[in-house]
């Protein structure tokens, strides 16, 4: 029961996540015949006398997660710093095996320090540190196996959700497509709401916004 709770409570932070392509483009322009709402050409003016203009357009799509991962801590203490150590090696190596034959699981040693507590009584234990991050797109497998992970010693500290990589890939290349069908048409009306006529794109150039990760969020199994 506390793991179904737990993976609601979980999956009700897998808000949506959006890709954005912004796109800076320049266009040619002539001047155009004076008409209905249009600015006449000034006096003297180089009818074949060509003006460039810029500016810059952007596309968005949106998704939901595909990917958790799950950041735990594995930690140790002593009055040997050597046995703290030992001692966290042998909890690391634990948690590394119980998910290596997971094909879908990632999981990944971070961070390794090795502090002492001081009291005002003096010097204290030595405490020997780890973090380690498993990731997957099965997020009620990864929960599950989150638990077993505590069950041995380690602590949660935090979760968040991504994109996996094709899904990342399909929302940007969405978000292109959304932003260039609006570069030619943009482009013909300034041109029309400054009295010219669009002739062609000069140039176009793509920027992503890169790949997407939601915040955060502290949480104990």
């Amino acid at each position: 029961m506390k793991q179904n709770l737990t993976l609601r409570r979980v999956l009700k932070n897998a808000s949506f996540l959006a890709v954005g392509a912004l796109m800076s483009t320049s266009f040619s322009v002539n001047s155009a015949h004076a008409g209905p709402g249009m600015m006449p050409p000034p006096p003297h003016a180089d009818h074949h006398a060509g003006v460039r203009l810029a500016f810059a357009t952007q596309g968005e799509a949106q998704a939901k997660p595909t990917e958790l991962t799950i950041h735990l801590t594995a930690q140790k203490e002593s009055t040997s710093p050597v046995e703290a150590q030992q001692a966290l090696n042998k909890l690391v190596d634990s948690a590394m095996k119980a998910t290596s034959d997971q094909k879908d699981i990632k999981t990944m040693a971070g961070n390794y320090s090795i502090s002492r507590e001081y009291t005002q009584k003096g010097p204290g234990r030595w405490s020997a540190r780890q973090t380690i991050k498993i990731k997957g797109t099965d997020s009620q497998k990864l929960l599950s196996y989150a638990e077993k992970l505590q069950k041995i010693g380690l602590g949660v500290d935090s979760f968040e959700w991504s994109l996996d990589q094709q899904t990342q890939q399909k929302l940007e290349q969405q978000a292109r497509s959304e932003a260039l069908k609006k570069i030619r048409q943009q482009a013909e009306s300034d041109a029309q709401d400054l009295g010219l006529k669009f002739v062609k794109l000069d140039s176009v150039m793509v920027r992503s916004s890169g790949m997407p990760h939601a915040p955060r969020h502290t949480h104990s199994l």
